[in-house]
């Protein structure tokens, strides 16, 4: 009984001491954030443009009217890999010099613990600049300013909290016309 007794200990010990290794689902999703997401600037009709020659289905396309010198577009896809289907996001808003881009992607089932452990160590990203908690206590938002070249944007991550599914991660980029981002 000792042996058996010793032997759980030891294996609970190797695998306390090992690092935290995303899910399938998390590792997943992260790169596909970063391959969509991540490799160039966020561009609504780039990213728009990629959908289309992956032949992804249109989720939702949302242009509304607005006043002269603004307007605002989204558009979701549905994209499936062998961990299940999330949503691929890019928005757009305008108003007079101002423009806002992202890209992101929204999965009910996913995890976000380990989306964020995942995606930190992916991008090199340190300890939030930003952290909230909603006030149901439900939802949890991190934001990180991060470059791309000379560009400055945010990574931000919400999801369920304390624990459960449901993660959304986004790239967002704010410039006003004729130069560089503004955050």
């Amino acid at each position: 009984m000792r042996h058996i007794t010793l032997l759980l200990c030891t294996v609970v010990l190797i695998f306390a001491s090992q690092p935290a290794i995303a899910d399938d689902r998390s590792l997943a999703l992260s790169n596909d954030f970063l391959f969509f997401c991540t490799l160039k600037i966020p561009d609504f009709d780039q990213i728009d443009q990629t959908a289309k020659s992956l032949n992804l289905a249109v989720k939702k396309d949302i242009h509304p009217t607005l006043p002269q010198g603004q307007s605002a577009r989204s558009k979701g896809w549905f994209v499936g890999d062998k961990t299940g289907t999330y949503e691929l996001t890019a928005a757009e808003a305008v108003n007079g010099e101002r423009v806002v881009s992202s890209c992101g992607i929204g999965a009910p089932d996913a995890l976000g613990t380990e989306m964020l452990n995942d995606i930190t160590t992916k991008m090199h990203l340190n300890n939030p600049d930003r952290e909230t908690i909603a006030p149901t206590g439900k939802l949890k938002t991190l934001e990180w300013k991060v470059s791309m070249g000379e560009e400055q944007m945010r990574i931000t991550l919400i999801h369920a909290y304390p624990k459960g599914p449901g993660v959304y991660l986004f790239i967002t980029r704010e410039v006003d016309s004729g130069s560089k981002s503004v955050q």
